[in-house]
């Protein structure tokens, strides 16, 4: 397994606490969910963070695209606070993704919905650190996955 740390290599570091990593030279059946979420699992754990189990919740693309972005662009613990530009949040979701053909991909959270986006529904957590909030995005397809770590602590 190869892995590529664009934490670092974006910069993501200006801005908040987590982790981005891409994991590469995987065979994930893609059509197994829980082939998916054990290869995420496994990821979880080589970080020291909660394997989740069957509790991750699976977005749609769309989905997905409208939580990296937020999550770039404003703060996990004060959601209005913004830490950078809505263009600059869509460039760097585009550069976390690139690599993966999005359509054919499953992606997972451990948010059962978007705080940035949704305010009809609570908002819950699964956590999966000791952070007093975090939120982890996991994008998959047959042979690599992106890890997309942010915390907070106040």
């Amino acid at each position: 397994m190869e892995e590529v740390d664009l934490y670092k290599d974006l910069q993501l570091d200006r801005f908040f606490q987590g982790l981005a990593k891409i994991y590469s030279g995987l065979n994930i059946n893609i059509k197994s969910t829980p082939d998916v979420l054990r290869s995420i699992d496994n990821i979880c754990l080589s970080h020291g963070f909660i394997a989740l189990n069957e509790e991750w919740k699976e977005l749609t693309t769309k989905e997905a695209e409208d939580f990296f972005i937020s999550s770039l662009r404003f703060n996990i613990g004060f959601t209005n606070h913004e830490n950078m530009p809505e263009e600059k949040a869509k460039n760097l979701y585009h550069d976390l993704t690139k690599s993966f053909n999005l359509e054919g991909c499953k992606v997972f959270t451990n948010w059962y919905n978007n705080p940035w986006t949704n305010n009809e529904d609570p908002t819950g957590i699964n956590t999966i650190s000791d952070a007093t909030l975090d939120l982890a995005l996991v994008i998959v397809d047959e042979n690599k996955l992106l890890f997309y770590f942010i915390s907070f602590e106040d």
